[in-house]
């Protein structure tokens, strides 16, 4: 998830996955190059030089003279570790999130907080291969909606399962890898563990970065002047359940297997449709142990795992995907999931980036709704890993519909996302804001202050308010 490449090579490259900061970047690739470049799958790529891109784009939109001294080239410009020789380039930054706040409807006051410090390192060797890696540390104090949340699921969305910190905290972390071989301009090949993401909206009733990494191996194929995407992935998933422990070992969380496939195409600049399919593997049974490996877990022709039933051990969830541009900068798209003898997902939506012709304003609207479509991951082969839903953030039997905006001037940002959310027991009213600098785009670290106003009629109010200093490379769906 590299933000540019670099100077006099061209390369493939990764922007960000974070929501917010990915709109400036991704109306950037959508509307200033002719060439056809799929934007339902993330994280997004492009190729492009990264001091080229740097100068025409960066240097415009926040209008930043270059900085002559090495702590404000570090600060504001640079890499913090910058390291280039013929052709290998290596960029190291640091994580951060040291965030401060309370929740004013909590009598105890007490403080929230959540200290975050991490590493991530890029690069390439060669114009074929490139490679990812970070790690995250953290320890955070939650508002209470968020405590119910992780004692329900046993993971901090998104995230991993957390041990206990101090009265009432959390000690968790993160870990994200990859390596990314690409032999010709047609053919890439990836593996690594990671999280994948289809579809334009803030949601994905698909597929979306919402559950925990997963190791993963892909392979992706493009034709006809990438009129056509065809990737494929294996996946081993987990379940927040333990095997059985035997002499020689400890008991270790069940395993599945899942395929992620998905056929793209787009047969010019403004219309993008695609197919996306998730088969999930049964791998383990109380009364019998690990299951025998299914060879058809390696087939890759789509649509076929989903549609053979093997002894109930499958389930596939097909999904259609589709976005038009009806004019420049404004963006309608929606998706539809086939699960369980019926379309049981969609989502509809809309966004306009420049909206009005304001540069830098970015305006979206979307809704989203499952009914019996992903089970509720009491079984191996629903659609949860580490007891997380991996496509709707709410979860089955659900609606939200959601309007945001957000605008950037030189640096500063402000945005505002409202939500109305339904669930079988709750009904939830939520309000989510920030305001801030970005201080370094080439790893997103900036200062802010926010706030979330939530009212639920099952837990009650939250008013959690907050500021601190952050890298914003992933997501974090805390808005439920």
């Amino acid at each position: 998830m590299v933000l540019l490449g670099f100077a006099g090579m061209a390369q493939e490259v990764f922007w960000p996955a974070n929501y917010d900061f990915r709109q400036d970047q991704d109306a950037w690739l959508r509307f200033n190059s002719d060439s056809l470049r799929h934007f339902a799958l993330r994280p997004t790529r492009a190729t492009i030089h990264e001091d080229t891109a740097y100068a025409s784009y960066y240097n415009q939109k926040y209008q930043r003279k270059p900085k002559a001294k090495f702590l404000g080239r570090k600060l504001f410009q640079e890499h913090f570790i910058r390291f280039e020789h013929k052709d290998t380039r290596i960029w190291i930054d640091p994580l951060v999130n040291f965030q401060g706040g309370m929740d004013l409807e909590d009598t105890a006051s007490k403080i929230l907080s959540t200290n975050t410090r991490g590493i991530q390192i890029q690069g390439f060797i060669t114009s074929k291969v490139y490679f990812y890696a970070s790690f995250y540390e953290n320890q955070s104090f939650f508002p209470e909606y968020m405590n119910a949340q992780i004692r329900a699921t046993r993971a901090v969305p998104g995230q991993g399962t957390p041990k206990g910190f101090g009265e009432g905290g959390y000690d968790y972390n993160m870990a994200t890898g990859f390596v990314r071989f690409k032999p010709n301009k047609n053919l890439s090949l990836q593996y690594g563990h990671d999280k994948l993401f289809i579809g334009e909206g803030y949601r994905s009733v698909l597929l979306s970065d919402n559950a925990f990494n997963y190791p993963f191996l892909q392979a992706e194929l493009s034709l006809f002047k990438n009129k056509v995407v065809y990737q494929v992935n294996y996946a081993l998933l987990q379940e927040l359940k333990r095997s059985p422990g035997t002499l020689d070992s400890e008991p270790i969380y069940r395993r599945k297997l899942t395929n992620v496939n998905y056929l793209g195409f787009k047969p010019f600049k403004r219309l993008e449709v695609g197919v996306s399919e998730v088969v999930m593997w049964q791998r383990w049974d109380d009364s019998t142990g690990t299951l025998p490996y299914e060879p058809l877990f390696l087939n890759p022709v789509p649509l076929v795992n989903s549609l053979v039933s093997v002894d109930s051990l499958n389930q596939g969830y097909i999904g259609l995907n589709a976005s038009y541009a009806p004019i420049d900068r404004y963006v309608v798209y929606g998706q539809a999931l086939y699960a369980n003898e019926g379309f049981n997902a969609f989502q509809v939506g809309a966004k306009a980036y420049d909206a009005f012709g304001v540069n830098g304003l970015h305006l979206m609207g979307e809704y989203n709704e499952a009914k019996d479509a992903y089970g509720n991951g009491s079984v191996q082969t629903d659609f949860y890993h580490y007891g997380q839903n991996m496509a709707f953030v709410q979860g089955d039997n659900s609606s939200e519909w959601i309007a945001g905006a957000s605008y950037s001037l030189k640096g500063f940002y402000g945005r505002v996302r409202v939500h109305g959310i339904e669930r079988e027991l709750e009904a939830v009213s939520l309000v989510s804001a920030e305001a801030g600098y970005l201080l370094n785009p080439r790893y997103n670290i900036s200062v802010y202050a926010g706030g979330m106003l939530r009212d639920s009629d099952l837990t009650g109010s939250t008013q959690w308010v907050y500021a601190g200093i952050k890298t914003s490379i992933l997501n974090a769906y805390y808005d439920f």
